[in-house]
This record gives structure tokens, C-alpha cells and sequence, in this order.
């Protein structure tokens, strides 16, 4: 199990282009330098700017992170 909070909000659930969301998400980032943002929506918008929004990371140093449990861990909860 895995808890995270949210640094950013990208508002996915207002209707917004996908332009207006990668400038919302894009400034609120700049003015942290840092953060976790987590996209768990199934808006078209959003996969929409996925792309750009990737290349914005990339471009700006930001690494993006994927979270999976520790094969330790994996086995572990297999024996119980």
C-alpha cells in the first residue's frame, strides 16, 4: 500500500481544452519547481494533452516516475 498527497491539482474535472489544461497544470508547476502530479481521470482533454505535457516535462528536466512494488514485497504477500 502506497499514500500519496497531491501537490497539484490539474482541475481535469472542469470541462477545459486540452491546451487550457497543459497551461494550468504547466503554471502551477513552474511556480513549485517541484511536485507529484497524479492524472487518475478518463477525460478526453486530458489524454488529449498527455502528449505535450510529457514533452513539457522532458524538455524542463522533470523526470517522471513510475511507482511498483519491490519483488521482495511481491513474494511476500504471494505466501500469506
Amino acid at each position: 500500500m502506497v499514500v500519496f498527497g497531491a501537490d497539484l491539482w490539474a482541475s481535469y474535472w472542469e470541462e477545459m481544452t486540452p491546451d487550457r489544461e497543459l497551461k494550468l497544470i504547466t503554471n502551477q508547476l513552474n511556480a513549485e519547481g517541484k511536485g507529484i502530479i497524479l492524472f487518475h481521470d478518463a477525460k478526453a482533454h486530458t489524454a488529449a494533452m498527455m502528449p505535450a505535457f510529457l514533452r513539457y516535462l522532458h524538455d524542463n528536466g522533470y523526470h517522471v516516475v513510475h511507482i511498483v512494488p519491490t519483488p521482495a514485497l511481491q513474494r511476500s504477500a504471494d505466501t500469506h
